[in-house]
């Protein structure tokens, strides 16, 4: 009896704990108390207390991806953001952040994949959809990144759309140009929130379509 009072007791406590380190920006206790969290309560259903659980389960994943990567461990970044994903893959922008990393760790064929992920929940993902041209561009198969470069014309902004242009000219008639690489660069380099490149909000406010 003592037992049973006492594992029903763990989940709770880890709870808290998780969502205390979330608070204060500590993700990666954050992410460890949740672990042990789930790892005593069992999986998470579709319920709406689970469901909120799951979404700070989520952030801690990304936000503490974030941090490995920006300290230099990308592929322990890469781990943080596959459990996100295991955990819900219908954030568009989790796939595409993913893709970057693995692409970043010499992975292409897994940073192709997840940008098709990604694509495949919001097809207007610009920046993903450029970021796909640009993985077949260096692979030497400039037929397909110059079709990629066209589908992603009707969902650029508008003020990208002439340097487009340009690049899918430039890949179709002179796929060894040095300028190809800073084109893609440029269209691929974040910018002020305000400048909508894509659809996906931001992770607390994500929609699953």
């Amino acid at each position: 009896m003592f037992v049973e009072r006492f594992l029903r007791f763990i989940p709770k406590k880890s709870l808290k704990k998780a969502i205390a380190f979330f608070n204060k920006g500590d993700y990666r206790k954050a992410c460890k108390e949740f672990e042990e969290y789930i790892s005593h309560a069992g999986e998470l259903d579709s319920g709406k207390d689970q469901e909120l659980i799951r979404m700070y389960m989520v952030e801690s994943y990304i936000e503490y991806s974030r941090k490995l990567d920006y300290d230099g461990d990308t592929s322990a970044a890469v781990k943080q953001l596959e459990k996100a994903i295991e955990l819900q893959p219908k954030y568009a922008d989790v796939h595409y952040g993913l893709g970057k990393l693995y692409e970043k760790v010499g992975n292409r064929v897994n940073s192709r994949e997840s940008l098709k992920r990604a694509l495949a929940i919001n097809p207007n993902y610009f920046r993903a959809r450029v970021m796909l041209a640009r993985s077949y561009w260096l692979d030497g198969n400039h037929s397909r990144s110059a079709e990629e470069l066209v589908s992603s014309l009707s969902a650029s902004p508008a003020f990208f759309i002439e340097q487009l242009q340009d690049l899918t000219e430039t890949v179709r008639r002179e796929p060894s140009s040095e300028d190809i690489n800073d084109l893609f660069r440029k269209l691929l380099e974040e910018r002020p929130s305000s400048c909508l490149l894509y659809t996906s909000p931001s992770p607390r406010d994500r929609t699953r379509s």
